[in-house]
Parts: structure tokens; C-alpha cells; sequence
């Protein structure tokens, strides 16, 4: 059975995005952090908008999403707003 499952999800990860096997929250606390180091900014202000440094589109949308996913699997807010 263990052989079946571990067949299933090797074929899973040949059709479906990566991001989808990512271990959560563990994935975006990472992410958030290694974005609050490199804008020297908290997640609080970056999601308030209380800032006035430029932040490219893609980190943008990135640093976002993964504080969606962050909220979504119960992240534990001590662990971001590191700056």
C-alpha cells in the first residue's frame, strides 16, 4: 500500500506545480522572512502598505501569496515581523 501511494505522488508531482508539495506553514515562513531581510521590512507593514521603498511586481505578488498560505495553514504570527 505504502508503494501505492508513494507511485501515486511521484506521478503527481510530474503534472502538478511544485508549489503544490511544499510543507505548510514551514514553506512560507521562510519565504516571508528571507523577504523581510531583504526589504529590511515587517510583513505587518509591508501588508499595510506602510512603507516607501520600491518592492518589485513579483515579490509583490510572491511576498503576498505566501502570506495568504501563511494565514491559510494557521502560521504562527511570532515567527514573522522579524525586522
Amino acid at each position: 500500500m505504502k508503494t501505492e501511494v508513494t507511485e501515486i505522488i511521484k506521478e503527481l508531482r510530474k503534472i502538478v506545480p511544485e508549489a503544490n508539495f511544499r510543507r505548510q506553514p514551514d514553506y512560507s515562513i521562510s519565504f516571508i522572512v528571507k523577504m523581510e531581510n531583504m526589504y529590511k521590512l515587517n510583513t505587518s507593514d509591508f501588508v499595510s502598505k506602510n512603507y516607501d521603498i520600491e518592492i518589485s511586481e513579483d515579490d509583490t505578488f510572491d511576498w503576498l501569496n505566501e502570506f495568504e498560505n501563511f494565514l491559510m495553514f494557521k502560521g504562527d504570527a511570532n515567527y514573522i515581523n522579524t525586522m
